[in-house]
């Protein structure tokens, strides 16, 4: 699966008093995806926690990555 997110995507985190949460990525036209833990009404599991943490560290890599080349000059700039 591959989704290409520009203006108007979304990300939200939407929490449960006793459930597992749902990671929730929206974008224009209708589509998404859910990310969510195998068994939401289960205890969360050790392994859940360990994937929960990858995903913040891939997406600070993801973030640091954006704002690195948001500051190079694009090919227009470069070439004028």
């Amino acid at each position: 699966m591959s989704l290409r997110a520009g203006e108007g995507a979304s990300v939200t985190c939407h929490t449960y008093p006793d459930t597992a949460p749902i990671l929730a990525v929206d974008l224009p036209g209708g589509t998404w995806l859910s990310i969510s833990l195998a068994d939401r009404k289960a205890p969360v599991s050790e392994q859940a926690v360990a994937f929960a943490r990858a995903l913040v560290q891939s997406a600070e890599q993801f973030v640091a990555e954006a704002e690195r080349l948001h500051g190079l000059p694009s090919a227009q700039d470069a070439a004028a």
